[in-house]
Formats: C-alpha cells, sequence, structure tokens
C-alpha cells in the first residue's frame, strides 16, 4: 500500500505495460483521479478499483493515460497500487493486435468493435507525429511541424463557422434576463469570435465561405508570423480553456463548443505552450535582426511586407514580457513601452496599464542588474544602467555602438555577428570594385570530352576574394518537388546554436539520406558532380545528402562547412534551393558583404579551404531569417580526400578557382 499525499499531477517515472489501483476508502467530492487527456476521471470509492494499459501493443507509452490526483483540503487517501511490467504481462497480451494499436480490456470475454470514424486515434504515428533523435518529437500542430500550421488554419476556418451557428442559435432561443446572463457567461466566445474576425477578414475573400478545403490558401496563411501568432494565441486563450475547464454545467453553448472541438480536435496534438512562445519570439527575432521599428511591426508592416495583421496592447506585453525574460533586453523593452504607449493614447483595453507598468519597471531593473561592465556592452543591452538614463531619446544599444565600430573600420572589424545582420539589413554590401569583376556566362563545357546544354551561370564573388557561382535552372519543377516529398517524409528537428547570445538559433526541420538510396537524391548529387567537375561522394560514403527546411522566423547563425575532426575536411560545398521565399532567408557570406536570393531550381557552389589546405576565414557564412515564407534547400559537401586532381600549391593564401567553359580565367599569384 501506498499513501498518496494531496497533489494535482502524479507521472509515471517507468512506463508498466498496465496499472491495477484499489481504493481503500470512500472520499466524496475530493480526491478524483483524473485521466486530463482522456477527459475522464474516477471517484475514489472504497473496495472498487481501476485498471489501464499504459502502452500501446509495440511497447511505445500511450500519452493520454497521462493521470493526476485531485487535492484534498484535508485529510488523507489510501490506495493500493500494482505496477505490471511488460516483461510480466508478454504472455498475456492479446496476440491479434496491429503495430501501434491500442489494448483492449475485454467484457465478458468479448472485445468491442472499433468505429471506423475512430480507427485512426488508435495509430500513435499519425496523433504524436514525426519523431526526432533521441526520442525527441514534435505535435501535429506544432509550430516546426512542416504543414502543423497549416493543418491548423484548416481546422480553425472549419470549426469557426460552426461555432458562430451554435452561439447565435442558442442566442436567439433565450430571452430576457436570461439572454443577458447567457452573453455574460459567453463573453470569452464573443472576444474570440472578434479576434477571429479581425486577424483573418484580409487574409480570406469572404469570412462566411472560408476556404478550408483550399490548402494553398491555408499554407499562405501558414507562412505570415503574424497570422501564426494570433492562431496560437487564439488556441492558448481560449479553445484550451474551453476544453480544460469543461464540464460547463448549465452553459449549453460552452457545451456544444466543447463537444464539437472534441469531434475535430485533440488537445494532445499541440500546439504546445512552446509553440506558443515560439511564435512570439519569431516576431521578436525579426524585429531584433532587420532593426525594424517595433511600431511599424505592431501596425502589420514587416520590412516593407504588409501582414495584414495588427498586434494589440497585450500582443506587445506578451512579446515584450517573453523577450526580457530571455534577455533580449533592447527589444523587450521596446515592446513594452509600445503596449504602455497603446494603452494609454488609444482605446486598447486589452491589457491593464498599471500590469503593463509593473512589467517594464520589472524589465528595466532586470536590464541593470543584468548590465556586463564593458566598453562594449553585448547587443541585447543598452549601454549605460536606465536608472541613470530618464529621456529615452538618449538610451544607445550596445548594438548600435558595435555598428558604429564596425561602420569605421570594417577591415578589421571582429563584430561578425553585427556584420552578418548588417548584410541580412542591406546597410552593408560588396564594394563597387569587387562588383564590377563579377559577370554572368552560359555554361557548357564540364568535362573535355563531355559538353552539357547552356547552364547559365554568375559569379557571386570573384577573386582576389572567394570564388562563388549560382548557376540557374538547374533542377526541373517535378525533380524539386520529390525532393520536398522526401525531405517531409524523413523529417526531424534540429536546432542550430552559434554561441552564448544568438537570436538566430532556431529550430529546423532536417532530413538526410546517407547512402543515396532515394533516386532523385543520386540524381541530384550527380547534378553537383557535373557542375562542380568535383568527385561526388559515392551511396557507401560516410557523408549523407542532407535536406532542410526553414520556417518563418527561422535562419542559421555563423559557420563554416569545415571538417569533420580526424576524418576529413569538406573542400567545397554545393547547396540547391529547391523553393523560392517571399521575403529574407538569404544566404549570407557576411566577411565579404555578399547576400544570396534563393532562387528555385539555382544552387551555389563553393570551396571552403585555401589550396594549402587552411580554411578560409571569408567563407563563413549563414542565412537570414525568414520573414515570410519557407526554404528548402538540398546540400552536399565534398570530401578533400576524394579531390585527387586538385592540385596542392604551396601559397598559403591560394584560393581555388571555379573555371568557365573548361578555361582558366588566371594563374594562381
Amino acid at each position: 500500500m501506498e499513501k498518496v499525499s494531496p497533489t494535482f499531477e502524479t507521472i509515471l517515472g517507468e512506463n508498466p505495460s498496465a496499472t491495477i489501483l484499489i481504493h481503500l476508502e470512500d472520499i466524496k467530492q475530493e480526491g478524483n483521479i483524473v485521466f486530463p487527456y482522456a477527459k475522464v476521471a474516477s471517484q475514489p470509492v472504497s473496495g472498487s478499483a481501476l485498471f489501464w494499459f499504459n502502452q500501446f501493443s509495440d511497447g511505445g507509452v500511450d500519452d493520454v493515460t497521462k493521470h493526476g490526483i485531485c487535492p484534498l483540503s484535508f485529510g488523507e487517501k489510501w490506495v493500493a497500487k500494482k505496477l505490471i511490467l511488460p516483461k510480466d504481462s508478454f504472455l498475456g497480451r492479446h496476440c491479434t493486435l496491429r503495430k501501434n494499436e491500442r489494448h483492449q480490456f475485454p467484457v465478458n470475454g468479448k472485445y468491442f468493435q472499433k468505429r471506423p470514424e475512430d480507427a485512426h486515434k488508435s495509430v500513435r504515428k499519425s496523433r504524436e507525429g514525426p519523431t526526432f533523435p533521441k526520442g525527441k518529437k514534435y505535435h501535429k500542430y506544432s509550430v516546426i511541424s512542416l504543414n502543423g500550421m497549416t493543418d491548423l488554419v484548416q481546422l480553425e476556418w472549419r470549426l469557426y463557422p460552426r461555432l458562430k451557428e451554435i452561439y447565435h442559435t442558442n442566442l436567439d432561443a433565450t430571452r430576457g434576463t436570461f439572454r443577458d446572463e447567457l452573453e455574460t457567461k459567453n463573453r470569452d466566445v464573443l472576444m474570440y469570435f472578434q479576434n477571429f474576425e479581425e486577424s483573418t477578414k484580409k487574409l480570406v475573400e469572404k469570412l462566411e465561405d472560408l476556404p478550408h478545403n483550399d490548402v494553398k490558401a491555408a499554407k499562405k496563411v501558414s507562412l505570415n508570423p503574424v497570422a501564426v501568432y494570433k492562431l496560437l494565441s487564439r488556441f492558448h486563450l481560449y479553445y484550451f480553456p474551453w476544453i480544460l475547464d469543461s464540464p460547463h454545467v448549465g452553459n449549453n453553448i460552452k457545451l456544444q463548443i466543447v463537444s464539437l472541438v472534441n469531434r475535430f480536435y485533440s488537445i494532445t496534438d499541440g500546439p504546445s505552450e512552446v509553440d506558443y512562445e515560439d511564435a512570439m519570439f519569431i516576431i521578436l527575432k525579426i524585429q531584433f535582426v532587420y532593426d525594424l521599428d517595433v511600431k511599424d511591426v505592431a501596425a502589420g508592416l514587416i520590412d516593407g511586407v504588409d501582414s495584414r495583421i495588427s498586434l494589440n496592447a497585450l500582443d506587445c506585453f506578451l512579446i515584450g514580457k517573453l523577450g526580457t525574460s530571455k534577455k533580449f533586453f533592447t527589444s523587450g523593452i521596446e515592446w513594452l513601452e509600445h503596449s504602455l504607449y497603446l494603452t494609454e493614447n488609444t482605446s486598447d483595453n486589452s491589457v491593464r496599464i498599471e500590469e503593463v507598468y509593473d512589467e517594464l519597471a520589472n524589465a528595466e531593473m532586470l536590464h541593470d542588474k543584468e548590465l556586463p561592465q564593458e566598453k562594449f556592452p553585448k547587443y541585447h543591452f543598452f549601454h549605460n544602467p536606465l536608472s541613470e538614463i530618464r529621456n529615452r531619446d538618449q538610451r544607445i544599444t550596445g548594438k548600435s555602438m558595435m555598428y558604429q565600430e564596425l561602420e569605421a573600420n570594417i577591415t578589421e572589424s571582429k563584430n561578425y555577428d553585427n556584420m552578418l545582420w548588417g548584410v541580412c539589413r542591406g546597410k552593408i554590401q560588396q564594394t563597387n570594385e569587387q562588383k564590377s569583376k563579377l559577370f554572368c556566362w552560359y555554361e557548357k563545357e564540364i568535362h573535355s570530352s563531355y559538353k552539357i546544354g547552356p547552364i547559365k551561370a554568375e559569379f557571386l564573388s570573384i577573386r582576389p576574394y572567394p570564388d562563388i557561382v549560382q548557376f540557374y535552372d538547374v533542377l526541373s519543377d517535378r525533380a524539386m518537388e520529390d525532393l520536398r516529398n522526401y525531405g517531409q517524409e524523413n523529417s526531424f528537428r534540429i536546432v542550430m546554436s552559434n554561441g552564448e547570445f544568438d537570436p538566430l538559433k532556431s529550430a529546423i526541420i532536417g532530413s538526410e539520406d546517407k547512402k543515396l538510396a532515394y533516386l532523385e537524391s543520386a540524381r541530384t548529387v550527380g547534378s553537383m558532380n557535373r557542375l562542380s567537375k568535383l568527385k561526388a561522394l559515392k551511396p557507401s560514403s560516410r557523408l549523407p545528402f542532407y535536406y532542410y527546411a526553414y520556417p518563418p522566423g527561422t535562419a542559421r547563425g555563423r559557420h563554416y562547412d569545415g571538417e569533420i575532426p580526424n576524418v576529413d575536411k569538406y573542400v567545397a560545398s554545393f547547396i540547391f534551393y529547391i523553393s523560392d521565399v517571399e521575403k529574407g532567408g538569404e544566404t549570407v557570406f557576411h566577411r565579404i558583404g555578399l547576400k544570396v536570393t534563393p532562387r528555385k531550381g539555382s544552387g551555389i557552389y563553393f570551396y571552403n579551404f585555401h589550396s594549402s589546405g587552411k580554411i578560409n576565414p571569408r567563407m563563413e557564412h549563414a542565412s537570414c531569417p525568414i520573414v515570410f515564407g519557407e526554404k528548402w534547400i538540398v546540400a552536399r559537401d565534398f570530401f578533400e580526400s576524394e579531390q585527387h586532381h586538385l592540385q596542392c600549391h604551396l601559397k598559403p593564401e591560394g584560393i581555388y578557382e571555379i573555371i568557365v567553359n573548361g578555361q582558366s580565367r588566371s594563374r594562381y599569384q
């Protein structure tokens, strides 16, 4: 027997196959055992027992069995519990179950037949979504899932007209004071309608005829970072409380709403609290990196593109609060100050002004406490303690100070992060001298005895700077669609981070074809080989063919395609863009001021090392955050040990040359 103290939840640390729990005393109204994801509760009745399976038939944990115990006001509760381990229940399992299916409990020796519409709910894969390495996973409706936000947009478009019909049908059937009472009880439903309509009316033609079957229309909304944030905020502020606070006794509108929502949606599918925070952080990240005015972003204008959705005082407050909690002090405080401006100067009462004042004061005190004592403060701090500067116009950010130092001596500066953001913003570019040497041509020869059809090529950078070439219209639409489908079906989550403070740290979607088992992977690698004139790796090689997908707000920070320690060096790299990007997502070689716009069907090719085998520091690169849209790339590196035809030059700074139609443009100096 075990004594269970009052607690809000207890989650099994291990994964037993099944559990038997016996109540040893009666407890009225309190101490219920609750299964929140299954939406059931069991009242303690002396002598009664509970039995449930914790695992699917393949041994995986069934999240729906996660349970907790309602707290006791006083006294204690006694139960006896038996955990049945998989090894103890092996012979007793129902052997006709399919893989990933739930166990059933027989009634009088018979098993109930499943309803056809519930069949999909027993399959864990469709409920949990893809998994990443080491057991990590993302929900079906995760902000990082490739189709998660598109599916969630379509779901809400299906629910909204039905919710509105439920509300008005019940309201029209009620009269007098009962109608007033019903409106008061369901004020949050009206607030939801207002939020949805204000956020959606400019994105679709008619609210009365939402295109919930139009995947392209839903996809377009899901690639708008402000629309995604507002979508997740509605689930966080409305749908979740409706579901979790049920039953709504005596409130027919809420009862019918919860019944309808539960038919189409399970809260275990997400989006999670982390997804909600990620959606806010995406907006803050875009504003920080591109140095945008918070006032413009809140009004819906993001880097010159109209998102068609504005943010209210509460939205600005929440984004600012999140920013300061993550020590993005400069941006976080800007968002809080704009929230205060909206509450003081407009009719926006979405958040109490006292709450904004308190949060702003706390943010300023925390900033001063964390402010490092350095000549140049870090990017996300102000130069001086805010308590010493009452005039906001006189505040100087560490980011702006570093940018001034960068402008004064860009060739010697080591402020590479600011250099990167400056290239993303368009403030730093290649010099006129660099640009004057660039040219385009049609490549017709990839080998002395092998000709190809003309392929448009362009030098984006040329010696004495590193050679970087972009080839255009190399992949067909069919090939790119197949590559995206393969990458999507085999995807996992990757977090790219660089340094202690990295605003480009992002969770992106990745996939790999380790042995070129997929035909289109092999064909694409063949194209890379022919265009670069380098030797592609064999299928049995150690290095996979990589697929990456960047949703809105994601990016990758500064890095080299350098080497695998104690294995080999990536002498060169080839990146194919298999999608266009509406705004942002450029590949940046910040040390030479180059920003490469993703062009669907094109690829860029460059060497990472000097001919002496020393890495070329100018080849450090990154990507700008996606503002609108998504970016798909496939990439492959070339090992130095397999390029026997490359001539090694003794001069340490020798740069490999990319030749034009079989002809060298110059000799190594």
